[in-house]
């Protein structure tokens, strides 16, 4: 990217898949390939890797401030009083700064590099806060889901195809920054009761996450001790939740919902019959594949730029 920079515009991301058809077109897109192939190539990064083992990198370590101004944001903006439990309305508050001072944090991202001040003049900021902006929720509807979270991965995406982010820091940018964000959006769902945007747990893998499970499940390949069925044990999920981004997520739903695990999320129950965890990582993929990006009511919402392109 950097040779090409000199006849390089960016541009603000927009929707292109109107269709059914378009949709069909993008499953055999380079484009797809291309987002399919960096699952795949994070999701290997943190194989049996514990959070705590993976020391993160430099380059990791300058985009971790744009993730700790969201966080410090939502402590300045409280919830309303409101008579509906769900979707409060300080979401939209919140959504609004995120929209407004999102692009000099990006700016001072992008300036950690000498590439970043020629980034900046062709636009490459609005590009990106074209996806950072929508990785958090929808304001109007107050709502969070799959949808947006691969928008946060077309954030990393970028980076990684502009060089902000290089194949040695693959694992640091799972367990210092998508996990960072993943504490970022629970905050943001506790605090303002987001509605989950399309399928819920009863019906698809989760309310609101998907490659939380992804990577979780590679961490846990080959685990001696914990297996697909440890999810039901509460004492690994009270041990070991800061370590694994699955039981993370596992101990999220538990705690926030009441009943049978096996009722309000059939799916993830049914997973904790698999016999290995890497059959898990291979089937999540799959998964992944046609319950979001072969799904008409998420990928009408996509972003295509000049960096992620509709080829």
């Amino acid at each position: 990217m950097e040779e090409s920079l000199e006849n390089h515009q960016f541009v603000v991301p927009e929707k292109l898949i109107n269709s059914e058809a378009e949709l069909a077109r993008f499953q055999t897109s380079e484009c797809k390939k291309n987002i399919e192939g960096l699952i795949l190539a994070l999701q290997e990064s943190v194989k049996r890797k514990t959070k705590s083992s993976t020391e993160i990198t430099q380059n990791a370590q300058d985009f971790v401030p744009i993730l700790d101004a969201v966080y410090s944001w939502i402590d300045e903006i409280p919830p309303l009083e409101q008579p509906q439990r769900f979707g409060n309305r300080a979401f939209s508050t919140l959504q609004s700064r995120i929209q407004e001072q999102g692009r000099e944090l990006i700016r001072t991202y992008l300036r950690t590099k000498p590439v970043g001040e020629a980034l900046i003049e062709k636009d490459c900021d609005s590009e990106i806060l074209g996806y950072l902006s929508q990785s958090f929720g929808d304001p109007s509807r107050i709502d969070y889901g799959t949808g947006h979270e691969l928008n946060f991965f077309c954030v990393l995406m970028v980076l990684f195809c502009l060089g902000y982010f290089e194949d040695q820091d693959r694992s640091s940018v799972v367990h210092h920054i998508f996990w960072k964000y993943v504490r970022v959006m629970r905050k943001i769902q506790d605090t303002y009761r987001l509605e989950p945007a399309g399928s819920h747990g009863v019906w698809g893998l989760d309310d609101y996450h998907f490659l939380p499970f992804i990577f979780g499940s590679s961490e846990l390949v080959d685990h001696p001790e914990y297996t697909p069925n440890s999810i039901h044990d509460e004492g690994i999920l009270r041990r070991e939740n800061d370590e694994y981004m699955y039981f993370h997520c596992i101990k999220y739903i538990k705690d926030s919902k009441t009943g049978h695990f096996g009722e309000h999320s059939p799916m993830l129950n049914d997973i904790s019959g698999v016999v290995s965890w890497n059959k898990v990582s291979q089937g999540l993929v799959k998964m992944y594949k046609v319950e979001v990006l072969n799904k008409f009511p998420v990928m009408k919402h996509f972003l295509f730029g000049s960096v992620i392109t509709f080829k």
